[in-house]
């Protein structure tokens, strides 16, 4: 309507940069393009119409307007529009690319949050796992504490160890008096027991994770997936997806070997390792007091046995 009053001489270019604008600001680049056309189509239409006399301008008071000025008008238009599509593009692109970021870096948040999250949540649990264990291997230390027979002491060890800490086969192996093998004197699962009674023993110097500790002094962890995954084919334990050897210290003597089975693939960790060779070297100082104690007893019923005969040769003298 402005431009249908005066023509080149109104001020209908601020209605076309506004809407040029807000199509800029609000749709996408096809559909501002289209405002834009529009907007310069209908000045050069309503400029050519005026010209050739068939869109005379109803405003009195609006001078007759020429080809240049037509041109002119179109020309600010032109140049008004196009800066302010280009400024407020670039303005646009600036914005998507900061919001980008920020989601980027919202992203990144929420990820570190999730993964800080779970590392807590394995931290809590891993912590939650050891007091378990703590609580387990100390019931375990005092319950063998009552005990005085070491047979007794080694199947108790072994059947705790199963029922408190949940795992499939518990075994204690003893170095011989020779200390070239570890005999197997007790264990929990049934194809353990089986393996007691038919005096299996390992030699120190053999491959295996018994060997290994016996012969090292170190504990070891066998698994059956992972990089470090082993083989397990002992017929009497065929459910064996991880085992856990730990050598049984005292002063830095090994007395054997205590070996723990589970039907888990990934039942053992290094913060396992801490609270079962703690178990089994108190088990070590156990049946240590144990030997002792049985030693003194015979020492004593010598030195009795001897203050006996000596006594009665003395009385047979007299």
């Amino acid at each position: 309507y402005t431009i249908l009053q005066a023509g080149p001489w109104s001020g209908a270019v601020s209605y076309f940069l506004a809407v040029t604008v807000f199509a800029v600001l609000l749709f996408n680049r096809r559909i501002d393009r289209w405002v834009f056309s529009i907007n310069l189509a209908t000045i050069l239409l309503a400029g050519i119409l005026n010209i050739l006399g068939y869109l005379p301008l109803m405003s009195a008071e609006a001078p007759a307007a020429g080809l240049m000025d037509w041109l002119s008008y179109a020309a600010d238009y032109l140049v008004l529009a196009i800066a302010s599509i280009w400024a407020i593009s670039l303005l646009k692109a600036e914005f998507k690319s900061v919001a980008e970021k920020f989601q980027a870096a919202l992203g990144v948040l929420s990820r570190d949050r999730a993964d800080l999250e779970k590392r807590v949540e394995e931290r809590a649990a891993g912590l939650i796992k050891q007091t378990d264990q703590l609580r387990a291997a100390s019931y375990i230390t005092r319950r063998i504490a009552e005990l005085q027979d070491l047979g007794t002491i080694l199947n108790v060890v072994t059947r705790l160890v199963s029922d408190q800490f949940g795992f499939r086969h518990a075994g204690i192996f003893l170095m011989n008096e020779t200390g070239d093998e570890v005999v197997l004197v007790s264990a929990s699962s049934e194809g353990g027991r089986r393996m007691v009674e038919s005096g299996h023993a390992i030699k120190v110097n053999a491959q295996g994770l018994v060997a290994f500790a016996a012969s090292q002094k170190k504990s070891r962890i066998a698994l059956d997936v992972g990089p470090d995954a082993v083989s397990f084919n002992n017929p009497h334990l065929p459910d064996t997806r991880s085992e856990v050897a730990l050598p049984m210290l005292v002063r830095d003597r090994v007395l054997g070997v205590l070996v723990i089975q589970s039907d888990q693939p990934m039942a053992f960790s290094t913060e396992d390792i801490d609270v079962l060779q703690t178990l089994a070297d108190q088990v070590a100082v156990t049946i240590e007091n144990m030997r002792l104690l049985e030693e003194s007893q015979t020492a004593l019923m010598q030195i009795e046995a001897l203050t006996a005969s000596r006594t009665r040769e003395a009385w047979g003298q007299k």
